[in-house]
């Protein structure tokens, strides 16, 4: 392979290609922390639930014990 054809083949690049494929990458990245949040705010809501029902006697989280 000559330097002709390397610089031809790097002359190729595509700039715009690169531009969505990034976009598309940081949706994918932003769908799947979404996700991850909302699965964890899931479980800290239902922990939250389950010591309501173990303590019953706590109406407000500034109450003197």
């Amino acid at each position: 392979m000559n330097a002709r054809n390397i610089i031809r083949i790097q002359s190729s690049f595509d700039a715009g290609a690169a531009k969505v494929a990034l976009a598309v990458a940081r949706l994918q990245l932003a769908s799947l922390v979404d996700a991850f949040v909302a699965g964890w705010l899931q479980r800290v809501a239902t922990n939250a639930e389950a010591a309501q029902r173990l303590l019953p006697g706590k109406t407000s989280p500034h109450a003197h014990v």
